[in-house]
């Protein structure tokens, strides 16, 4: 069984990647946790006049969340299938604290998020909250649903690697199981050329394929004229790509390739994203 913790702020957005997540694991019984945390709704001074007013302020934001989160949990009880067991968590914690401190009780194998983002000028789709779980959450894969995102199954999935750090077993068990249960086809992309590849990153690539289990992916390499995260959206756009998978090593300061890719990804981003993590600095 597995267990899939679920950020929610009650909209649209994040209903639509809670319904994304059962859909993806719908032949599996999975545990859903749907986290809710309301701090930054609560007003703290230091003001003891208004201290009272204060605590029945916080008092109603906590049971107003709490009777929105069950009826989330109803609704999507409804909306999906099979047998998955949910149940929700209602927190004054700030949201990375709380996901980290569901991980360690819930012994949590996926955080998923909506975007979060607002349109405007920026075009961003992240949001705050967002990249704040990406850059602190080191322990655990994160996936990334964009706003109003339909579910498709991930026939085809790209995977972003400059294959310079040998794969780590322990980091692939949501993406082998999403691999297996759909039969994808998995496709590395890399920026740069053929014949700039050293053969320590082709043993990496070899050692890829054995590890995913997937001998026939091959490497599409992307045009080196172009910011990588552009590169990586128009690729996946012209090919029909489900689903792109990157690891984030410790300590990267989103760095990846030759420029901050996963903060950049938000200009573009329409597609799932998973992101495994490695304890490797980078």
């Amino acid at each position: 069984m597995k267990n899939i913790l679920v950020c929610t702020d009650f909209s649209k957005n994040a209903y639509c990647a809670l319904h994304y997540a059962t859909r993806l694991f719908r032949d599996e019984i999975c545990n859903f946790v749907i986290l809710h945390s309301y701090n930054d709704r609560l007003t703290n001074s230091s003001y003891l006049l208004i201290n009272e007013m204060e605590r029945e302020n916080n008092l109603k934001v906590r049971e107003e969340a709490m009777e929105k989160n069950m009826e989330l949990m109803h609704s999507i009880k409804r909306d999906s299938t099979g047998n998955n067991q949910f149940k929700t968590v209602t927190t004054e914690l700030p949201l990375v604290q709380a996901i980290k401190e569901q991980i360690e009780k819930q012994h949590i194998d996926l955080v998923v998020m909506g975007t979060e983002g607002k349109s405007g000028l920026s075009q961003r789709f992240f949001g705050r909250k967002t990249l704040s779980v990406i850059q602190h959450l080191s322990t655990t894969p994160i996936l990334i649903i964009p706003r109003e995102t339909d579910f498709s199954e991930p026939l085809s999935i790209d995977f972003a690697t400059d294959f310079k750090m040998e794969p780590e077993i322990a980091n692939f068990p949501i993406l082998k199981a999403i691999v297996e249960t759909y039969h994808s086809s998995i496709r590395f992309v890399h920026s740069g050329n053929e014949e700039d590849m050293e053969t320590s990153q082709w043993k990496n690539y070899r050692l890829l394929k054995e590890t995913l289990e997937n001998p026939n992916a091959a490497i599409e390499y992307l045009p080196t004229h172009l910011e990588v995260s552009r590169a990586i959206a128009e690729h996946m756009k012209e090919n029909h790509v489900d689903l792109l998978c990157m690891v984030k090593f410790k300590h990267q300061n989103w760095q990846f390739f030759r420029e901050p890719v996963i903060k950049e990804l938000d200009l573009h981003l329409r597609f799932p994203f998973l992101i495994l993590q490695s304890e490797r600095l980078k």
